[in-house]
């Protein structure tokens, strides 16, 4: 199941406030995402002040993504150029990092259910200065931002929060299977109980509460697990190994090797 965020502009659901995830100054965030529309600075993730993952549509931009971390002097942005989501009506594996001790201090990796995610070209990419502005007092809303509202324009099906910037090879395998790492922060699979409270899987237990109007919706990109030999592809009830990551037959995800690992 997922989570349909365009059927009002107040739907979100809310994480926190809790400290655990208060000023992260190193992060990942990863989303399977059903996109329907591009809106200008329609928010998928927002920590109050501080931090945004936002569509940028403006000046013809539209299918383009902006984050960006609140900073004392300038404020950390990135921006892409290859409007990595111009086709709508499309699922997407989206996923952002940032580190304020590395250079580049952000990375935005887009991939889809046929696609391994890849790092996206950047328009504007600015790394921030001074401190970071903190988001403390805030809640963090999937699916829209707040102080005003501007909801994501689409269906939100999983969600990954962790502690670290991931790099391309972990995020690979987070796209292929995404689960709770020893670094999570928060881990929910958006709809699986209804329309109630979304369950973390993490042992942070920070769950997600429903709040505004918000719809149950079939798009769903996480298919069951096929058993099998590992090798370059399942090998299914004695046949030969069979699909590529990423790939779905009869409706289920078949998995590759990618470094070594398993995705």
């Amino acid at each position: 199941m997922a989570i349909a965020f365009d059927g009002s502009t107040n739907g979100r659901i809310e994480y926190g406030p809790t400290a655990a995830i208060d000023n992260l100054s190193v992060l990942t965030c990863m989303f399977w995402t059903f996109i329907r529309a591009n809106t200008n600075n329609a928010n998928l993730l927002n920590k109050h002040v501080g931090l945004y993952l936002k569509c940028w549509g403006s000046g013809g931009n539209a299918g383009n993504m902006q984050f960006i971390r609140g900073r004392a002097t300038t404020n950390t942005s990135y921006i892409t150029n290859s409007k990595p989501f111009t086709t709508v009506d499309k699922t997407y594996f989206i996923a952002a990092t940032f580190d304020t001790g590395a250079t580049p201090e952000v990375a935005i990796y887009v991939g889809d259910l046929d696609t391994v995610p890849v790092e996206a070209a950047y328009g504007t990419s600015i790394d921030g200065a001074g401190a970071l502005t903190s988001d403390s007092s805030g809640v963090m809303r999937l699916g829209n931002r707040n102080p005003a509202f501007k909801n994501w324009e689409g269906d939100i099906s999983e969600y990954h929060l962790v502690s670290s910037a991931l790099t391309l090879q972990q995020v690979i395998v987070q796209w292929g299977h995404m689960h709770v790492r020893t670094d999570t922060l928060i881990r929910s699979s958006i709809g699986r109980t209804g329309l109630t409270t979304q369950s973390d899987w993490s042992t942070n237990q920070i769950h997600g509460t429903m709040n505004g109007t918000l719809s149950i919706a079939a798009h769903d990109p996480i298919a069951p697990y096929v058993l099998g030999e590992m090798g370059s592809g399942f090998k299914v009830s004695g046949a030969a190994p069979v699909g590529h990551a990423g790939q779905l037959v009869n409706a289920t995800r078949l998995h590759t090797k990618v470094g070594g690992v398993l995705v």
